[in-house]
Formats: C-alpha cells, structure tokens, sequence
C-alpha cells in the first residue's frame, strides 16, 4: 500500500490504539485486573481489520496467509489471558512460547511469499507491542516483579504519544536491525521468566528492561535530535 490516503488511515488508527493501549494499561493497573486491557486491544484489532478490508482483499486467501498468521497469534494471546486461570501449567507458558513463534512465521511467510504490506507492518507491530504490554501487566500483578517491568510495556505507547504532541510529518517511524535484536531478547527473557525461579526471573526482566529502555532512549534520542537539524 503506497497511496498516501492509505497510510493516513493506518497512522490514524495507530495513535489511536496507542492512547487505548496507554489507558487501558493503567486502568488494568488500579483495578489489577487484565481482562479489560484484553477485551479492548480486541475491539481495536477489528476495528483496524474493517478499516482496511479493501486492503485485505487484495489478498488471496483474504488476507494473505502473513497476516491470517498475525491475527491467529493475537486470538491466541487474547485467548490466554482470557482464560489463564483454567489453564494448568505449563499449558499457559506453552501457549505463549507459541504465539512468539508464529510471530516469527508471520515475517517469514510475508517475505517468502511477497505478501508485505504496510497493514501488515503495523498489525505486526502493534500486536508485538500489545504482547509486551500484557506480558509486562501480568509479571506485575501476579509474580511480584517490581514496577521496573512496567516501564518497557508502556514505552512504545509512550513513544506513540510523543510523536502525536511533537509531529514530525516528514519523518516516517524506521524499524532498526539493532532494535529488533533487543526486541527479540527482550521476547526470550519474558518467556524463560515464565519457568525459572524468583531470583533468576528479576534478573532477566530487569536486564531486559534495560535493554528495551536503551533501545527506546535511542529512538527518543534520535527523534528530537532530527527534528532540530531541520
């Protein structure tokens, strides 16, 4: 999709999601309860989904099997949050461990089969993002992380916000090698949190944090620093 109307809607959309996503993460926070982070990350989803359905028919099947992948990992997600309390471990942990894979295959089966498009950038983006948010949510609310966890989760919505208050019409968001490796770790460390014990769980959530906060700090940095070269 390159129509410039297109990309409107899709950046529409995203600062949109990102003040749900910032309001309803702390609402989850006062009332300790992740169901409605959840139920509204899935009404925005469709949302996004109908406002560009001219987009997904250009898909054969409708869609194209990249994203049909990316909202199958976003049922999946929302599914086990949903229920978690019914599932015995590991089944939960396991069910995690597999949405991040098909995170992985939905990037794969966008190149091999020349299906990418900036809907499905943003769909793979946001749901990496919703990922992190109610991964992070829940180390905080039900293993006794400290608030540190909390940072990383918010953080790219944050930065959403910032580009909303300070635009920059010119200066299209670029996805870095360097920040995708973090993103990745980062990814890793919250699934083998899942099974470690206390000690070794803060250390890798707080080293990843860390990281995301260096990888974020980065992006801030390099925001403003343009914006006053122009």
């Amino acid at each position: 999709m390159n129509s410039k109307e297109d990309h409107s809607i899709l950046e529409q959309w995203d600062t949109k999601h990102a003040c749900l996503m910032l309001f309803l993460g702390i609402c989850t926070l006062c009332i300790l309860e992740i169901k409605w982070l959840v139920l509204g990350a899935i009404i925005s989803f469709i949302y996004f989904g109908v406002l560009n359905t001219s987009t997904l028919k250009l898909f054969k099947p409708l869609g194209g099997y990249a994203n049909i992948v990316s909202f199958g990992r976003l049922i999946l997600l929302c599914f086990l949050f949903l229920f978690r309390t019914t599932f015995d471990f590991p089944l939960f942990e396991v069910g995690l461990i597999f949405c991040v894979l098909l995170d992985v295959l939905d990037g794969f089966l966008a190149r091999r089969l020349n299906q990418t498009s900036a809907f499905g950038h943003y769909l793979d983006m946001e749901i990496d993002a919703f990922f992190v948010l109610i991964m992070c949510c829940y180390f905080y609310l039900h293993h006794d992380i400290g608030w540190y966890i909390l940072v990383p989760g918010f953080l790219r919505y944050l930065f959403k916000l910032v580009t909303l208050i300070a635009p920059r019409p010119n200066q299209k968001e670029v996805k870095r090698n360097f920040a995708s490796i973090i993103a990745g770790t980062f990814f890793c460390f919250l699934l083998l949190a899942l099974f470690v014990d206390s000690r070794l769980k803060t250390a890798l959530l707080l080293l990843g944090s860390i990281l995301i906060v260096f990888s974020f700090a980065t992006s801030f940095y390099i925001y403003f620093t343009s914006s006053r070269n122009e």
